[in-house]
């Protein structure tokens, strides 16, 4: 499992296509805050989760924001037995 700025993306494989891609620099850069990755528009502000150029969602690269909350929860259980 891998996560990059809180995004699941799923394991060597989808990394590998978004190295290919050319994607996973500008994914650690978080460019998709401000930038389209695909055609590379700036975003609006009336643009949340969709490119009105392309219509790509901005986290397209993200597998499940399930497995982020998973994830997130794993973490936070791990903090509490710490305290």
């Amino acid at each position: 499992m891998i996560f990059i700025n809180d995004y699941y993306i799923g394991g060597v494989n989808e990394i590998q296509t978004l190295v290919d891609e050319d994607l996973l620099i500008d994914i650690v850069k978080k460019v998709y805050l401000t930038n389209c990755l695909i055609c590379h528009c700036i975003k609006s502000d009336e643009e949340i989760h969709r490119c009105l150029y392309c219509l790509k969602e901005f986290s397209f690269f993200s597998k499940s924001p399930i497995m982020k909350n998973i994830w997130f929860n794993r973490n936070l259980d791990e903090e509490e037995e710490e305290n």
